[in-house]
């Protein structure tokens, strides 16, 4: 399974673009989106007491929330150094046990909704992009929110908009299209760390099949080499399902990683197959 990298003449366009615009978006950009450690849901990391020493090394927690035992209190946002309330953290999101997510992006830190009042639940993955952020619930369904106003402008939250001023941290349902939701899917792709090109996008696998269906943003950063591998680059609201070959479906992928302007994806027999802007020799085809 191979992807067509972009021809000679976009790489010359990307390589204009990464010299005349990222240090654009580097000199913007918040300092401190840049100082997050990703520590991944599979670190197992473990805030509980015996952390204490993170204080003693200058890190600077919050202060513990937590209630008595290993589960969280329904009304309880749960962080700091006194407690382990935390199940996997991605950037400044993080998963609690009982399926509840909290961005720590705010004071004070917000949980997310489907409508006022109403917890998302449910949510085993969670995935933390640059202003929205997505959850994969324990039904197959996939959830996203905005975390600032711009959220949702490249149609981030795959509910078939685009636009600002979302309200923040309010989940929506994936759909592809406006009568269909995304359904059994078993995996989000990794957070990208990008925060401008395709750091609005969004991927899931599907169990059954392996196939992949991306949403948001399809800015690989200039010229050609769609993300969606159709041909064009744009905006794409709802889940589009990604082809190996004009009309050919993606499947059998079993993990999907999204890079600067390039992804990646790893099938079940272990051949990966890269798509996207070639902006540095990124997929693999030697030129």
């Amino acid at each position: 399974m191979t992807f067509d990298p972009p021809d000679a003449g976009s790489d010359a366009g990307g390589a204009l673009t990464d010299a005349g615009t990222d240090s654009g978006f580097d000199a913007g950009m918040d300092a401190g989106a840049d100082s997050g450690v990703d520590l991944g849901g599979d670190a197992g990391v473990d805030l509980g007491p015996d952390d204490a020493g993170l204080a003693d090394a200058g890190v600077d927690m919050p202060p513990a929330m937590c209630g008595e035992g290993p589960a969280c209190g329904m009304d309880e946002v749960c962080w700091g150094e006194g407690c382990s309330c935390v199940v996997e953290i991605d950037g400044d999101t993080y998963l609690r046990p009982d399926g509840r997510v909290v961005y720590a992006g705010v004071t004070p830190q917000a949980l997310a909704e489907t409508a006022p009042g109403v917890p998302l639940e449910g949510v085993v993955e969670i995935m933390d992009g640059w202003r929205h952020g997505c959850g994969l619930r324990d039904d197959g369904t996939v959830w996203c929110w905005a975390k600032n106003s711009l959220g949702g402008q490249f149609g981030e939250l795959g509910d078939g908009t685009t636009g600002t001023g979302r309200t923040l941290m309010e989940a929506v349902q994936v759909m592809i299209d406006a009568t269909t939701p995304l359904t059994g899917v078993s995996r989000l792709s990794n957070r990208n760390n990008s925060r401008c090109y395709i750091d609005v996008t969004t991927c899931g696998i599907r169990g059954a099949d392996g196939s992949v269906f991306c949403w948001g943003g399809d800015n690989s950063g200039g010229g050609t080499g769609s993300l969606y591998t159709l041909g064009s680059v744009g905006n794409r609201p709802f889940a589009t399902q990604l082809e190996s070959a004009d009309g050919v479906p993606l499947t059998g992928i079993t993990q999907v990683a999204l890079g600067l302007r390039h992804a990646c994806a790893v099938d079940t027999a272990g051949q990966v197959s890269c798509w996207g802007m070639n902006v540095g020799g990124p997929l693999g085809t030697g030129d």
